[in-house]
């Protein structure tokens, strides 16, 4: 009973850093596009 629990928390977790790795990625990526427009501006 306490394995499988423990194995469904740890799933979860993994899920959840999925979901924020994707989101960072995201972020990143939009952020990467403002740096080069502003490099390139300046």
């Amino acid at each position: 009973m306490r394995i499988s629990s423990k194995c469904r928390k740890y799933e979860d977790l993994k899920k959840t850093n999925l979901n924020v790795d994707l989101i960072y990625w995201k972020l990143i990526k939009k952020n990467i596009k403002n740096i080069l427009t502003l490099t390139i501006w300046n």
